[in-house]
C-alpha cells in the first residue's frame, strides 16, 4: 500500500531489512532548499523525482498537492524555518523530513581531483539521485580528511563529470563552461537554473565534453547544489594538477549568484 510517511524530529522510521531501499539503496531523495519557509524550485524537484521513478520503475502514485500537503505538515508542526527538507521515495513509499542547513563555506573552496575512480557514465543508474551514494560519499569523506571541500571527478573517458555532490562549472576566456548531461553528471536543479539564467543573460554558454586540459589557464569555477547554491572555487589540487582562480571576485560568477538568488525568489513556494 502506498503510503506517506511523515518523520518529525527526534522520530525513527522502520524499514524491513529485506526491503530493496534500505539493504541496496534502491530508492530515490530529493534535497529542497527551505529558507524562511520558502521552498526553493519545488516543481523542478517534484519533476524530477517523478520522471526518476518512471525511468527506473520506482512506483510513484502520489499527487503532488498531498506530498506539499505533507511538507507543509512537517514545517508546521517541527515549526521549521530554515532547513534541508528531503523526499525520500522507495517500495511505496514516499518518506518526508527535514535536516540542518549545511555550513555555506566563507570564501572559496578546494577541490580534490580524483583521477583513480572515474565516473561510470554509462551505468544504468547514473545521472539519477539514488540512496545508493556510497561511492560518492566514500570520495568526499576521503577529501574532506585532506582539509578539501569536495572531490572532482572524471567519468571513465576521462572527461571532466561532477564532484561528491555538485555539478561543476568553469570559465574561460568570458565563457561558461559545465559538463554535459552525457558526462554522466547529475541533472541538478541549480545547474539548470544557472545555465538558463546565463544564458538568459547572453553568457557565452557551453555544455561540452571536457578532456583535464580544460583546466588549464581558467579564470575561475564554482559548484553548485540544492543546499549550497553557487559557490566558488579557488583551487582544484591532484598529482599534475595545480590551478588556482580568483573565482569569487569574477563578474560572470558574481553576476549569477545575484541571478540565481533573483530566481530563488521568483520559483519559490511560501509554506
Amino acid at each position: 500500500m502506498s503510503e506517506i510517511i511523515i518523520i518529525n524530529a527526534g522520530q525513527k522510521a522502520e524499514f524491513l531489512p529485506t526491503d530493496s531501499s534500505f539493504c541496496h539503496g534502491y530508492a530515490l531523495f530529493e534535497t529542497l532548499r527551505l529558507d524562511s519557509k520558502r521552498l526553493f524550485f519545488w516543481k523542478e524537484h517534484w519533476d524530477r523525482l517523478k520522471f526518476s521513478a518512471q525511468q527506473l520503475g520506482i512506483k510513484c502514485v502520489f499527487e503532488e498537492s498531498t506530498v506539499l500537503a505533507a511538507i507543509r505538515e512537517l514545517v508546521q508542526s517541527d515549526n521549521i524555518n530554515d532547513g534541508i527538507i528531503k523526499l525520500s521515495l522507495g517500495n511505496e513509499q514516499l518518506f518526508v523530513y527535514a535536516r540542518p542547513s549545511l555550513p555555506i563555506p566563507h570564501g572559496p573552496v578546494r577541490l580534490k581531483l580524483d583521477t583513480t575512480c572515474p565516473l561510470n557514465e554509462h551505468s544504468p543508474i547514473i545521472g539519477y539521485k539514488m540512496h545508493n551514494y556510497a561511492e560518492n560519499w566514500h570520495l568526499l569523506k576521503i577529501a574532506r580528511a585532506d582539509n578539501y571541500y569536495d572531490v572532482l571527478r572524471i567519468n571513465t573517458a576521462g572527461f571532466l563529470s561532477e564532484t561528491a555532490v555538485a555539478n561543476f562549472f568553469f570559465i574561460r576566456n568570458n565563457r561558461l563552461h559545465s559538463p554535459s548531461i552525457s558526462t554522466g553528471v547529475l541533472p541538478g536543479v541549480t545547474r539548470k537554473v544557472v545555465l538558463h539564467n546565463a544564458r538568459l543573460a547572453e553568457i557565452d554558454t557551453q555544455e561540452g565534453s571536457y578532456s583535464l586540459d580544460a583546466l588549464k589557464d581558467i579564470d575561475a569555477a564554482f559548484i553548485t547544489n540544492a543546499s549550497i547554491g553557487i559557490i566558488p572555487v579557488g583551487s582544484i589540487e591532484g598529482e599534475t594538477v595545480q590551478i588556482h582562480a580568483s573565482s569569487e571576485s569574477h563578474s560572470i560568477v558574481t553576476k549569477l549568484i545575484d541571478l540565481l538568488a533573483l530566481a530563488q525568489n521568483r520559483d519559490l513556494l511560501l509554506l
